[in-house]
């Protein structure tokens, strides 16, 4: 066990890691009900081309090997680390996708998890049981999916209420994660629901999660309105949202715990890029997340990604925003819960030699493994 006692190999292990980073870094179908208008949620989903994942390839291919190496240089400097607590919280919460269950439709924004579109896609069968639209086999996919991942029970628990868009199932899991989160949190609206014209939707899923909570209920904050196509642009808005609260809230938080409920617009993690680096782990985005925040603040991250995919039958792929399982929320919840020694870790940027050794010592610790 590395101890404050052995100072000289400490910093050697510490050049020698940081030697390592250095090299390291070097159709739509439809027939008879083709005027069916799907439920879909807000607005587009615009996914990443080919050409941006061949673009970020090579240097994430670089950037993972230093991200390892530095986990192990977190190891070797964290030495005799004391316990500390959280005085600032923040979660954010996306909600298509987290808190309803979504449809990926290629060109097209996602088709709702609602009982309207189950009970159309029920519909969509002729006379010798062939299905007359792709989504309605993918609808009744979904229905019948034992979701596993902690859940004993199919999706068909998670529909979501047409007049809502919300299910009741995943409210409550979200209320249960506030509600361990404490008086210290800062709940934060990142879904495209903050935009103005969703303003009467948010106030349903406040009264929602009033009701699961047993008290009044108001997101505290929610991300700047931003061009937000893509995955990528979704996560540089929650972290610049990240860099910003550690440099402008009073009091300055000193340690920082950082909770993401979110699935980048039902986009698998490996598919996307932000800052030209690969995004293609939890651990990944996670560093990526602290890389912006100043060296007076210890934070640490958990992201929490709801996502599935699988094929159909007939062979149709299907691709959703899940909703949160049990699972991922006694993940978040041990998150929030437990001794900091556990589970911190330095910040992994997207440029391997920006926290070199040297630049830890100033900084310190601040992501999670």
């Amino acid at each position: 066990m590395w101890t404050a006692s052995q100072p000289i190999v400490r910093w050697l292990v510490v050049i020698c890691l940081d030697s390592f980073a250095l090299l390291s870094g070097a159709t739509r179908h439809s027939q008879s009900l083709k005027s069916y208008r799907w439920q879909r949620m807000p607005l587009g989903t615009i996914r990443p081309k080919g050409w941006l994942h061949q673009q970020a390839s090579l240097q994430a291919y670089g950037f993972q090997a230093a991200y390892a190496c530095s986990t192990l240089h977190t190891m070797v400097l964290m030495g005799t680390m004391k316990t500390q607590q959280p005085d600032s919280v923040l979660i954010f919460v996306d909600v298509d996708g987290v808190l309803n269950v979504g449809l990926h439709d290629p060109g097209h924004s996602p088709v709702s998890f609602t009982e309207a579109n189950i009970s159309q896609a029920r519909r969509m069968y002729d006379n010798q049981g062939k299905c007359l639209h792709p989504n309605a086999e993918k609808l009744l996919s979904i229905y019948e999916y034992q979701i596993g991942d902690g859940d004993t029970s199919r999706f068909a628990d998670l529909v979501s209420s047409s007049a809502t868009g919300l299910s009741s199932v995943l409210v409550a899991r979200l209320a249960e994660i506030i509600r361990a989160a404490g008086d210290q949190a800062t709940v934060v609206l990142s879904s495209k629901w903050r935009l103005p014209k969703y303003h009467k939707r948010v106030e349903v899923l406040e009264a929602a999660i009033s009701t699961q909570l047993l008290s009044p209920f108001k997101f505290h904050d929610k991300t700047p309105l931003c061009s937000e196509h893509t995955a990528g642009q979704r996560l540089a808005s929650i972290k610049d949202y990240i860099s910003d609260f550690c440099e402008n809230h009073i009091p300055r938080p000193k340690f920082l715990k950082v909770l993401v409920l979110d699935d980048f617009n039902i986009t698998a993690l490996g598919d996307w890029s932000c800052g030209g680096v690969l995004m293609s782990s939890h651990a990944i985005i996670e560093g990526h997340l602290l890389s912006g925040i100043p060296k007076y603040t210890t934070a640490t991250s958990k992201l929490i990604h709801p996502y599935k995919q699988w094929e159909t039958a007939s062979g149709f792929t299907v691709q959703i925003g899940a909703g949160i399982n049990r699972n991922q929320v006694d993940e978040a919840l041990s998150f929030l819960c437990s001794d900091q020694s556990s589970c911190i870790s330095e910040i992994r940027t997207s440029n391997p030699l920006a926290w070199s050794g040297w630049n830890w010592l100033i900084a310190g610790p601040c992501s999670t493994a």
